[in-house]
């Protein structure tokens, strides 16, 4: 698998734990990785068809600190551990959709179609985060509403889904007016 970034986006996440805090909205992660293989493909490998994951129970806020201890620290395992690093941060979603579980990538429309499924959500509930502009394309085009996150720049996108859900998403550090 590619390996994780080695810091998270502390805007971001605030964003999604107040979404999980704030309201009953489904969060889901899109994420086109890769696990090289350790032989050639097979016919049959090719053709599997995609695993549906478990829902996400709610966990308790995950920090950014706690987030990066645990990308510090990826093979310590004690109780005050919570998975490894990957486990981690997939336990703030509702649903992690991963390319190379499910045999999909982004912009493809199935892949898009398959997520909305298993966040038991339609397209037009939905907003998608990302920042790439072609699978933005491909999501708007299933009736997915669209917010580009430049390098960078993600308490603008924050902001822009903060008047999508109608919550403050932001822990208004940065938020002064003058």
């Amino acid at each position: 698998m590619m390996a994780q970034a080695s810091t998270a986006d502390p805007v971001v996440l605030t964003a999604i734990n107040n979404l999980r805090l704030k309201t009953t909205l489904k969060i889901g992660a899109l994420t086109n990785n890769f696990i090289v293989p350790s032989s050639s493909p097979t016919s049959s490998s090719s053709n599997a068809k995609p695993k549906d994951p478990a829902p996400r129970p709610r966990h308790h806020p995950l920090t950014i600190v706690e987030l990066e201890g645990h990308m510090r620290s990826e093979h310590e395992k004690d109780e005050s551990t919570r998975g490894s690093p990957a486990e981690v941060l997939k336990s703030v979603f509702d649903v992690f959709v991963e390319s190379s579980v499910v045999g999909m990538r982004k912009p493809d429309p199935a892949f898009y179609e398959y997520a909305l499924k298993q966040l038991g959500v339609m397209a037009e509930e939905t907003v998608f985060l990302d920042d790439i502009g072609i699978n933005l394309v491909a999501a708007k085009k299933l009736g997915i509403k669209t917010i580009r996150v430049h390098p960078g720049k993600s308490v603008d996108a924050v902001k822009e889904l903060e008047g999508y859900v109608g919550v403050k998403l932001r822990d208004g550090a940065g938020d002064a007016k003058l």
